[in-house]
């Protein structure tokens, strides 16, 4: 898959080009002998590296995927169009559409292996009014750009002032609204200046500098993403299969409160 990747990119940029022979599967783990100190990336590597530029190419994205999150969420055209894709299958609407009056979550859940779902609460009148959950779950799974699937389960559930107050609570206690938006494995600007322009793939995502950064490397995984509306004010934090933390936490609350919370212990990642 990734000669594939290459042959693509060096086709993009005009020339054939291939890497040196020396580099292709070498031990470039932190500690191995032909590591330097800039996160185990070999010396002779990071400089043929830089030695050939890019041009990152922004990808087209569907207009309704381009309009559908407020410009607060500071996602790509990728992730909006992946993330809307998903959400438009499950009948989610914007947050745009939402009053100063409201409050309200959404808790998205795209994982590699299993079906995508989707948690919605809504705050009544601080909690004082209870709360209605919404939730969706589709019958296909995620891999990154497979069919869609069809809605297999959805469903609402009112909750009393009591359950509301204290998530309500545990929101607070979360800092949902402080956190960063992005872990340190999805957030660019944590990727090394001496990095950020690294010609690999044909797509000019970060992820696919992730071969050459052993300790950002990811695979496959789970998007967790929530997105929070109160007092007209809008968020989104992501993160990627979090194995801990008050994030993972409010997560799986919302999970819980819409009884989904997967029995198995491998789907939950």
């Amino acid at each position: 898959m990734f000669t594939l990747a290459l042959q693509c990119w060096s086709s993009a940029c005009g020339k054939q080009r291939a890497f040196p022979p020396d580099i292709i599967g070498d031990d470039v783990r932190p500690g191995s002998s032909k590591a330097d100190s800039l996160l185990g990336i070999p010396v002779e590597q990071l400089k043929w590296l830089q030695s050939h530029p890019y041009k990152k190419i922004e990808h087209p994205i569907d207009p309704s995927a381009a309009t559908f999150f407020p410009k607060e969420a500071r996602l790509t055209n990728s992730l909006k169009q992946w993330y809307y894709f998903y959400l438009d299958a499950m009948g989610e609407k914007s947050f745009r559409s939402l009053s100063k009056n409201d409050t309200v979550y959404r808790f998205l859940w795209l994982r590699s292996f299993h079906h995508p779902i989707s948690v919605s609460i809504k705050i009544l009148n601080h909690g004082n009014g209870g709360a209605l959950l919404h939730a969706v779950e589709l019958d296909g799974e995620d891999t990154y750009g497979s069919p869609k699937g069809k809605q297999l389960r959805n469903f609402s559930y009112r909750y009393y002032p009591k359950l509301a107050k204290e998530l309500t609570a545990k929101i607070e206690t979360s800092k949902f609204w402080t956190i960063p938006p992005n872990d340190d494995l999805i957030q660019p600007t944590e990727i090394p200046a001496e990095l950020r322009n690294t010609p690999l793939g044909n797509s000019g995502n970060i992820g696919a500098r992730f071969r050459f950064v052993p300790k950002l490397l990811r695979f496959d995984g789970a998007q967790w993403v929530m997105e929070g509306w109160k007092e007209g004010k809008y968020r989104l934090v992501r993160r990627v299969s979090p194995s801990e933390g008050e994030f993972r936490e409010l997560c799986v609350v919302f999970l819980l409160l819409a009884r989904l919370y997967p029995s198995k212990g491998q789907e939950i990642y």
